[in-house]
C-alpha cells in the first residue's frame, strides 16, 4: 500500500483558503458551517496549485480551516487581555512585569504559548 504525502501549506495556499472562505462565506449561512461540497470546490482549485507535499484534500482543508478558525479566535483572546500589548508580527509583548500573568494565563490557555513575544 502506498502513503500518502502529508498536504505541505504555505502562507500562498494558506492565502487562497482564506480568500476563497472570505469570498464566498454568504454560502456559510447563519450556523457559519460550509458544506463539504464547498470544500470540495477549494481542495480541486488548491490541488491544481500545488507545488509541493501532497494533495490539499477535502479533509486537509477542512483540517486546515479549522486551525486558522483555532489560531484566529486564540489572538482574539489574547488581544482582550488587560494590559497586554499585541504587535501582529511579533505577538504578546509580555514586559518582565507582567510574566507571573502571561504563566498564569498560558496554564490555563495553553494554545497561547506560541504567542508570546520573544
Amino acid at each position: 500500500m502506498a502513503s500518502v504525502s502529508k498536504a505541505s501549506w504555505d502562507l500562498a495556499d494558506e492565502k487562497k483558503l482564506i480568500e476563497f472562505f472570505f469570498e464566498h462565506r454568504a454560502s456559510a449561512g447563519d450556523g457559519g458551517s460550509f458544506r463539504r461540497s464547498f470544500f470540495q470546490e477549494i481542495s480541486n482549485i488548491l490541488t491544481s496549485l500545488c507545488i509541493k507535499g501532497g494533495l490539499k484534500t477535502v479533509k486537509a482543508c477542512q483540517n486546515k480551516w479549522n486551525s486558522l478558525k483555532q489560531t484566529y479566535r486564540v489572538i482574539l483572546a489574547l488581544q482582550s487581555v488587560s494590559g497586554w500589548t499585541w504587535d501582529d508580527k511579533k505577538g504578546c509583548n509580555i514586559t518582565p512585569e507582567l510574566e507571573s500573568s502571561w504563566a498564569a494565563y498560558v496554564k490555563v490557555h495553553k494554545q497561547a504559548a506560541p504567542f508570546k513575544k520573544e
